[in-house]
């Protein structure tokens, strides 16, 4: 498929895209305490309980994200405070992505983009929001650094490597269609004037057309691209439709975009009926091979069900009893997505 090919079967999928601000009051404010209550440290760290208690630059940007949409300054300084100290190590600024609870440090100095968009994003709302002049200075820094290291054009497409290093291999990229977060690239785009913003908007949303896989369509966790081949599942990456993948559709209706892959991933979980929907499916076999019946993915089935005019009410985005760090992250940001693109479902 050529490249205005491309574009044009995505331009028709994309009939709404959202306004500037990013973190509109939202219902929820009980969720939000509790949820700072059990994966946030007074300290700013957020903690992945479902991951040996590390942290990451994408739980850093989902609760500052988090903070804005609850209008809870002290919270989100809080947050940028413990990541700017302790993951803004390298020596430019983008964020180391992992830092472990054992050491009580960085034990991978390799950035991540997701978590990068997350905080760029995150910084300019605030910024904005809060007047200050020196979270805007920072997401100019972080956006231009984005920019300059981890945007590339290769094999026709404008493409998001997910980390600076590790993942160009001679004619070959390894992208993940999960880091391309639409409302981020979207708020950037107007903060950080140019036009390779719109370009890489362009290019996520034609990869998500053309990297689809089994009889079911659904985006890889890796995706694998060489210039006059078409996308295919990474080879040096397990070839699944699994935990990282499964936000695709959260990113689409989040920025108010459907999409056909964001409509196969809830079609597909749909197709469980009364089962636990799949987490893990092999793209090689198409079989299944992990079910979790993952708060996380009620709230994206319940934002796909807003997105079609059906109310849902904000109970359906509630945080569950026993979900740990991602699946609660994951619900929270969910609803404030249902706020942002159809408020009239939370009835």
């Amino acid at each position: 498929m050529t490249a205005m090919r491309r574009w044009l079967a995505v331009v028709c999928l994309v009939p709404l895209l959202v306004p500037d601000d990013a973190a509109a009051a939202v219902p929820g404010a009980t969720d939000w305490a509790r949820f700072k209550t059990l994966y946030i440290l007074d300290s700013g760290r957020v903690v992945d309980t479902g991951n040996g208690g590390i942290s990451h630059s994408e739980g850093q940007g989902y609760g500052m994200i988090l903070a804005l949409a609850f209008d809870d300054r002290a919270a989100f300084a809080r947050l940028w405070d413990w990541t700017r100290v302790n993951l803004q190590v390298r020596d430019d600024p983008l964020l180391a992505w992992r830092w472990d609870p054992v050491g009580g440090r960085v034990d991978d100095v390799n950035n991540a983009s997701d978590g990068d968009l997350l905080a760029a994003w995150a910084l300019g709302v605030a910024g904005r929001r809060w007047n200050d002049a020196a979270y805007l200075a920072e997401a100019r820094r972080l956006a231009e650094a984005i920019r300059s290291h981890l945007i590339i054009r290769h094999a026709g497409y404008t493409l998001l490597l997910p980390g600076i290093h590790g993942f160009v291999h001679e004619e070959r990229v390894t992208v993940n269609p999960s880091y391309w977060v639409f409302t981020a690239i979207q708020f950037l785009s107007r903060f950080d004037p140019n036009l390779v913003w719109d370009d890489l908007m362009r290019g996520g949303l034609a990869l998500l057309v053309e990297g689809r896989f089994t009889r079911h369509r659904l985006p890889p966790d890796w995706l694998a691209l060489e210039p006059g081949r078409p996308p295919v599942p990474s080879p040096i990456k397990d070839p699944v439709f699994g935990y990282n993948a499964l936000r695709v559709p959260l990113y689409l209706l989040w920025a108010g975009i459907r999409h056909v892959a964001g409509n196969d991933v809830l079609a597909y979980w749909a197709s469980s009926g009364s089962r636990p929907p799949p987490v893990v499916t092999d793209l090689a076999s198409g079989a299944v091979r992990e079910r979790y019946a993952m708060g996380g993915i009620a709230a994206i089935q319940a934002l796909g069900r807003c997105a079609t005019g059906e109310p849902v009410g904000p109970g359906a985005f509630a945080l569950g009893e026993d979900d740990p760090y991602y699946p609660s992250a994951l619900r929270l940001l969910s609803l404030i997505a249902a706020r942002r693109y159809r408020p009239d479902c939370l009835w």
